[in-house]
């Protein structure tokens, strides 16, 4: 299954080879010569949808990590989720941080992606930007700040997705679209 964010590129030629230039040492994480093509690119997400991090650093990525009274709620709104087949969109909302933090702590390439396929859907119905969320979450005890975050891991994949697909599209990407 293709990623959401992939859905917006087919139709470009997968052959189709630029170099992505990188400005170092500030983007040190890659090489000046990285090339990519379509076919590459879907490849490298479908094994891990947070490429170039590593799955053991999914931890480390998110400024926000689950409590075990989030991993109860999440449950909770997941078997609500599965027997009524919808959520109010604040318990939508939840459900997507819960799951995002249940995800990465777990290191899990395949949990990160069904996490990425429920806000593509959800994202069609509900306002995804709240920012309140997070902190309803905080106040609820589901969530808690995360002393292992590190900013650079999640701009790291943000940053070689933007020079992927500008390289794939022939077109240019700067970290100010980040």
């Amino acid at each position: 299954m293709l990623q959401p964010y992939v859905a917006s590129i087919h139709g470009i030629n997968n052959e189709h080879r630029m170099s992505t230039k990188l400005d170092k040492p500030h983007h040190d994480w890659f090489d000046e010569s990285d090339t990519v093509n379509l076919s590459e690119f879907i490849g490298k997400i479908e094994k891990n949808p947070y490429y170039p991090v590593e799955p053991s650093d999914y931890p480390r990525m998110f400024d926000f990590a689950i409590t075990k009274s989030g991993m109860i709620y999440f449950e909770s709104l997941r078997r609500e989720l599965d027997s009524t087949g919808d959520l109010s969109d604040t318990k939508h909302l939840h459900l997507s941080v819960l799951y995002l933090a249940q995800a990465a702590s777990m290191r899990s390439p395949a949990e990160c992606k069904k996490w990425q396929v429920y806000m593509f859907l959800v994202g069609k119905t509900t306002d995804k930007y709240t920012p309140e969320i997070k902190a309803d979450l905080m106040l609820m005890g589901c969530i808690e700040d995360n002393p292992r975050y590190d900013s650079k891991m999640y701009k790291r994949h943000l940053v070689w997705k933007m020079k992927a697909l500008a390289s794939i599209s022939g077109g240019k990407s700067s970290e100010a679209d980040i």
